[in-house]
């Protein structure tokens, strides 16, 4: 279904993002969201959900944007694996929950798909894990598609998987 919509989508409603651009495009993202984000990322780690990220994350849910994190990465024995700050990053994140109950929703699961979705406008699939890669030693890219359909029913699906409303 969403290959079938990639080779639909007329090129103007397309945008690749390669590398670095991705955090460029992605704290763009972050500033510019009006009622919803999503974020699925298989890992997450302080290099960038830092201070910054995390004041940012308490501005737009103050202003009635609802978050939603998709994390996790399992290996074939259903392990779940991790880096060294996600128990640190996880903690800050919970306690801003904890602020937001009812606008924040955080959810780990076996998660390698790398998903960016913002209001209705927009969704990004690639490789890019948007919750731990600042400095972009393997290769990254990403497609955004700008359709109103898409982004809602790709939001549909990772919102019954997170949870919330």
């Amino acid at each position: 279904m969403v290959c079938a919509r990639v080779q639909e989508a007329p090129e103007d409603l397309k945008q690749v993002l390669s590398g670095k651009a991705h955090n460029t495009f992605f704290h763009n993202v972050l500033r510019s969201a009006t009622s919803r984000l999503i974020i699925v990322s298989g890992w997450m780690n302080a290099g960038v959900v830092d201070k910054a990220f995390l004041c940012l994350l308490r501005h737009k849910l103050s202003e009635g944007v609802n978050v939603y994190i998709g994390y996790g990465w399992k290996d074939g024995r259903g392990n779940h694996a991790e880096h060294d700050t996600t128990p640190e990053v996880l903690a800050q994140l919970k306690a801003v929950q904890a602020l937001y109950p009812d606008r924040l929703f955080i959810r780990e699961y076996g998660a390698h798909e790398k998903l960016l979705i913002k209001d209705s406008e927009f969704v990004v699939f690639g490789s890019h894990n948007w919750l731990s890669n600042r400095r972009h030693i393997n290769r990254e890219r990403s497609i955004n598609l700008y359709s109103e359909a898409l982004a809602n029913e790709e939001a549909e699906a990772v919102i019954l998987r997170i949870g919330g409303a």
